[in-house]
């Protein structure tokens, strides 16, 4: 077979001969939470076949202590911690659904929770991205992109439903 690199010659002898495993080089905080669910406590002393920096998994503690998911002996908590280790999203946006109750919102989080767990909510067609920017104005809030992008799921879903027919019942 042949195998084309996308990078001149010079750059791929540049790059490291082995590459860093990903356990090494990404977000742990779902991992963490799900050792914790399982009952794994002492998760430094976890046998990682790569294991990853002690200072990542330390953040990721320090991450659900704040988020009120880990009690002040570094167990789950059964009102919070237990719940996000249900939920198949990063820990920050399970707490956000599971508080969004609370405070009477969960539609709204739950339209802005999904939008923020894909990659490029907004679709830019070749040479469109000023018309895209400029339709994308007029739904923009000062308050910050998270109800920018809900504003922009409420619009979308206006549009859908002018656009439906009116059924009749039958």
């Amino acid at each position: 077979g042949k195998c084309y690199r996308l990078l001149t010659e010079t750059d791929f002898y540049k790059l490291a001969k082995k590459p860093v495993p990903e356990m090494q080089r990404t977000n742990l905080s779902t991992v963490i939470l799900q050792l914790k669910a399982m009952g794994i406590d002492n998760i430094l002393y976890f046998d990682f076949m790569s294991p990853p920096p002690a200072e990542s998994m330390i953040r990721g503690l320090e991450l659900f202590y704040a988020l009120g998911a880990l009690d002040d002996n570094a167990k789950l908590t059964p009102n919070i911690g237990e719940k996000m280790s249900e939920f198949p999203v990063d820990p920050p946006l399970a707490k956000m659904l599971l508080s969004s109750g609370d405070y009477g919102c969960s539609e709204e989080i739950l339209s802005i929770a999904s939008m923020l767990s894909v990659q490029g909510v907004f679709s830019y067609p070749k040479g469109g991205r000023s018309q895209v920017d400029s339709v994308k104005k007029k739904f923009s809030v000062h308050e910050g992109d998270h109800l920018t992008l809900l504003n922009g799921i409420s619009l979308n879903l206006s549009l859908i439903h002018i656009s439906e027919p009116t059924r009749q019942a039958e």
